[in-house]
């Protein structure tokens, strides 16, 4: 795209702004830095007042992402619902109408309107489950779970969350497998069936998934003190203590305290105590 930006200094007016809002689209998928919002508004307010209005609903699904990257969910939301509503009897474009749905989802679920995130999510799946996008169809299986789960609705999330692993199973998305039993272990450990969470924790444990290192020691961590396992429990707890998040942090010095207090070692149990307590003071 940086190739061809020089180029376009003499293409007329459409082109430009159509090679902009590509070039935003290009930068999404690539994780690199998104314009500033204002760059989004402006790009947003030429196709409302002049541009192909068949590339309307593109500019408020990317104008949406730039304003969600600057954490401004308000605005962001409100580009995805002018977009939903102008794709909604467009059957042309599915794969836009799923992720603005599943973007929608995420804000809603942020914002703990649960109900609002489920069925954003059930129709993100519908267009995914049309275009047989079987990677969008596991991720929002996943996400349909996490958010009955938020509801304590643990059946149905647990039903979701087995579907997602199948399907991952499927396609051998092996980090994705790891996830979903990380996320069943947590349900079950909330409903007090200590054996199924051990066996899918136990699983988790063996994969190398950083990105969900602090979930899964922390969920391990608890099982192994319900089976009285708490030389195993102070491992997970040093493991989570040694993570860079302040959160795994806090965790991890606190169920070291607590094993060690348990052990009568009152003085280590104060070493661990003293940075917990700055873990604390760090989050507010």
């Amino acid at each position: 795209m940086h190739q061809i930006e020089p180029l376009m200094a003499e293409a007329d007016e459409r082109d430009r702004r159509y090679f902009k809002l590509l070039s935003i689209k290009v930068a999404d998928k690539a994780d690199l830095l998104l314009p500033t919002d204002t760059a989004a508004w402006q790009l947003v307010d030429w196709y409302e007042q002049h541009g192909d209005s068949r590339l309307l609903p593109m500019a408020y699904y990317y104008a949406a992402r730039v304003c969600r990257t600057r954490n401004d969910s308000p605005q962001a939301l409100d580009y995805l619902l002018k977009a939903h509503d102008l794709l909604r009897d467009d059957d042309s474009q599915l794969h836009l109408k799923a992720v603005v749905n599943s973007q929608m989802g995420y804000i809603f679920s942020q914002q703990k309107l649960y109900q609002y995130a489920l069925a954003a999510f059930r129709n993100s799946y519908r267009y995914d489950s049309l275009l047989r996008d079987t990677t969008g169809m596991i991720l929002n299986l996943r996400d349909l779970g996490f958010n009955y789960e938020n509801l304590g609705e643990r059946d149905s999330s647990i039903c979701y969350f087995e579907q997602a692993m199948s399907l991952a199973e499927l396609q051998n998305e092996k980090l994705i497998v790891m996830q979903m039993k990380v996320q069943m272990a947590n349900v079950y450990l909330k409903i007090g069936k200590i054996n199924e969470t051990h066996e899918l924790i136990s699983a988790a444990m063996n994969c190398n998934d950083k990105a969900n290192q602090s979930a899964t020691y922390s969920i391990a961590a608890k099982t192994y003190q319900a089976l009285g396992l708490m030389d195993s429990a102070s491992f997970c707890y040093n493991r989570l203590s040694s993570l860079p998040s302040v959160y795994a942090k806090k965790v991890g010095y606190k169920g070291l305290s607590d094993y060690l207090v348990s052990k009568g070692n009152i003085k280590e149990a104060l070493q661990n105590f003293n940075p917990h307590c700055s873990c604390i003071k760090i989050q507010s």
